[in-house]
C-alpha cells in the first residue's frame, strides 16, 4: 500500500508540474489523491484534521510562515527602500558603496523578517536599478545579494534556528537566538570585506598593469644606458639595428599598457567606476595619452628604424581597433561605451605612428593631431554622460530619448561628440583620421599587406559612424522619455563648458590641419 501511495504521488506530481501547476497546489493535489486511493474517505478527513491542528499547536511550524508573511508585508510596504537609504547614509562613502549597502541592508532586513528569500527579493529589487546605472557587473551584484541575504538566517529572528530547535528535540530557541548574533554579524562583515576588496580591484588592476608595462620602459632605458652611458632618448639613434629594435619594442610595450591597447587594455573599462570628471581627465588628457606620446618621442629620436617595429605597431593597432569596436557595440552604459571607444581611437594613433616607420610623415603628423583632437571630443562626450547622470539619474542609452527637446545644449553636444568620434567632417577627428588613412594609402601603394589593413581601418570608421548614427537617431529626436521628462535642469556652468568644448571640437580640426601644413 505504501508503494502504491508513493507511485500515485509521484505520477500525479509529475503530471501537474509538467502542466505548469504551481508546486504548492501540485503537492497538495498529489497528496490528496494518494490518500483517497489508499484509505477510506472518513478516515482520511479525520487524520488530516488531526495533523492540521497538531501542526498549528507547534510554535516552530507557526512562526516560520508568519516570519515569511512579515517579510513580504515589509517588502510591499516599502521598508526595504528605507533600509537601503539608511544603510547608504552610513556606508555610502566606502569603495563599492552599492555592494556594501546591499550587504548591510540584507543583514538588517533578514534580521527583521527572518527570511533570506524575502531579503534577497526585496533588497535585490531596490539595488538592481542603481547597479545598472552605476555600471556594476550584474553577475557580481547578483552574487553579492544572494550571498549576503543568508546573513538573516543567522541574525535572529531566524527560520533556520527555529527549524533546528524543532529538529533537535527542543533546544532552547532563546539560546539559539543569542548564539546567532556574533556569527551573523561576522558573516556580514566578511561579505563587506570581499566587496571592498572587489571595489579596490579596479584601481589595483590599473596600477599593476601599467607598472608591468613600465618594466618595458625601464629595461629599454637600461639597454640604452649600458651601451651609450646616457639615458637621453636621442641616444637610441646610436644603437645598432638589433638593439634599436629591442629598445623600441620595449617602449612600445610600455605604451600599450599606458594607453590600454591589446593585450594590456583590461584596466581601462574597470576604471569607469571613477567619477565622470576623473574619467574625462584620464581619457582626454592624462593617462592614456602618455603611452602614445612616449612612443612618438622614441620614434622621432631613433633615426633609421627597423621595419619590425612598424609591423608590430600596426598589427597590434589593427587588432585593438577591431576589438574595441566589437566591445563597445553591446554597451548600453555610456561610460563603458566610451572606455572601449577610447581603446579603439588610440589604436588609430598607434597605427599612424607605425606607418611612419615605413616613411609616411603624413601619417605621423595625423597621429599626433589625433591625440589632441580625440582629447577634445572624448572630454565632451564624457562630460555629456556625466550631465545625464546628474540631471536624469541615468546614463543608460535605452532610457535616453528626446534629449534635444528637453536639453538642447546637451543634445547638440551628444551629436557633435558622437560625430567627432566617428570622424565625420567638419569635426576635428576627421582631419587627423584623414591624414592617417591618406598616409596609409601612400605606403600601401607599394605594400599590399598595409593596403589591406588601411582598407579595414576605413571599414571600421564607416561602421563606427553607422553605429553612432543609430543611437543619435534613437536618443536625440522625438518626445522625451519618462527619465528625460522628469530630469532636473542643466546647470549653467555645465552648459557653458559644453558650448566651449563644442566649439573646440569643430575648430580644432582645421587648426591642427593648418598647423601641419
Amino acid at each position: 500500500m505504501a508503494i502504491q501511495a508513493l507511485l500515485v504521488i509521484l505520477a500525479v506530481l509529475l503530471v501537474l508540474l509538467f502542466l505548469g501547476v504551481p508546486i504548492s497546489y501540485a503537492i497538495a493535489v498529489s497528496s490528496l489523491t494518494a490518500i483517497l486511493s489508499s484509505i477510506d474517505l472518513n478516515v482520511a478527513v479525520l487524520t488530516a484534521a488531526q495533523r492540521t491542528f497538531v501542526g498549528m499547536s507547534k510554535f516552530s511550524l507557526t512562526a516560520i510562515p508568519f516570519f515569511i508573511l512579515a517579510g513580504n508585508i515589509m517588502n510591499q510596504g516599502g521598508i526595504a527602500k528605507r533600509l537601503v537609504d539608511f544603510v547608504m547614509a552610513i556606508l555610502g562613502k566606502m569603495p563599492g558603496a552599492l555592494l556594501v549597502t546591499n550587504i548591510g541592508t540584507n543583514a538588517l532586513f533578514g534580521a527583521i523578517s527572518g527570511s533570506a528569500s524575502a531579503a534577497a527579493a526585496a533588497v535585490g529589487s531596490m539595488i538592481r536599478d542603481g547597479a545598472d546605472e552605476q555600471g556594476y557587473d550584474p553577475a557580481v551584484t547578483a552574487a553579492t545579494n544572494a550571498a549576503s541575504s543568508c546573513s538573516g538566517l543567522l541574525i535572529p529572528p531566524s527560520n533556520a534556528l527555529i527549524t533546528y530547535s524543532l529538529a533537535s528535540g527542543g533546544t532552547s530557541v532563546a539560546a539559539l537566538f543569542m548564539a546567532g548574533y556574533i556569527p551573523g554579524i561576522l558573516m556580514g562583515l566578511c561579505c563587506m570585506v570581499v566587496a571592498f576588496i572587489g571595489a579596490k580591484k579596479a584601481g589595483m588592476k590599473a596600477l599593476i598593469i601599467t607598472h608591468i608595462g613600465a618594466l618595458g620602459l625601464y629595461l629599454g632605458s637600461a639597454i640604452v644606458f649600458a651601451h651609450t652611458g646616457t639615458f637621453a632618448i636621442t641616444a637610441i639613434a646610436g644603437l645598432d639595428a638589433k638593439l634599436k629594435a629591442i629598445v623600441l619594442l620595449l617602449v612600445l610595450f610600455a605604451a600599450w599598457a599606458k594607453s590600454a591597447q591589446v593585450p594590456m587594455y583590461m584596466w581601462l573599462p574597470s576604471a569607469m567606476e571613477a567619477p565622470t570628471p576623473v574619467s574625462a581627465y584620464l581619457h582626454g588628457a592624462s593617462m592614456v595619452k602618455v603611452g602614445v606620446c612616449v612612443f612618438a618621442r622614441a620614434l622621432v629620436s631613433a633615426g633609421e628604424i627597423p621595419e619590425i617595429v612598424g609591423w608590430v605597431a600596426i598589427i597590434d593597432a589593427m587588432v585593438t581597433m577591431l576589438f574595441g569596436f566589437l566591445m563597445y557595440l553591446p554597451q548600453k552604459d555610456m561610460k563603458r561605451l566610451l572606455a572601449f571607444s577610447t581603446i579603439a581611437q588610440l589604436s588609430y594613433v598607434f597605427f599612424g605612428l607605425g606607418l611612419s616607420v615605413f616613411g609616411s610623415q603624413l601619417a605621423f603628423d595625423g597621429a599626433v593631431c589625433h591625440i589632441f583632437n580625440h582629447a577634445f571630443a572624448k572630454t565632451l562626450f564624457f562630460l555629456i554622460a556625466g550631465s545625464f547622470s546628474f540631471t536624469l539619474g541615468t546614463r543608460m542609452l535605452p532610457k535616453l530619448r528626446g534629449i534635444v527637446k528637453k536639453y538642447p545644449i546637451s543634445g547638440v553636444g551628444f551629436g557633435v561628440a558622437a560625430l567627432a568620434i566617428a570622424g565625420v567632417p567638419p569635426m576635428n577627428t576627421f582631419f587627423s583620421k584623414f591624414q592617417i588613412i591618406a598616409g596609409g594609402f601612400s605606403v600601401g601603394a607599394g605594400n599590399v599587406a598595409i593596403l589591406v589593413l588601411v582598407c579595414i581601418m576605413v571599414a571600421e570608421t564607416v561602421a563606427t559612424f553607422a553605429w553612432f548614427l543609430k543611437w543619435m537617431g534613437y536618443c536625440l529626436p522625438g518626445e522625451p522619455s519618462d527619465e528625460v521628462a522628469a530630469g532636473a535642469p542643466l546647470p549653467r556652468a555645465m552648459a557653458f563648458v559644453f558650448i566651449v568644448l563644442i566649439i573646440m571640437v569643430i575648430v580644432s580640426g582645421p587648426l591642427s590641419a593648418s598647423w601641419i601644413g
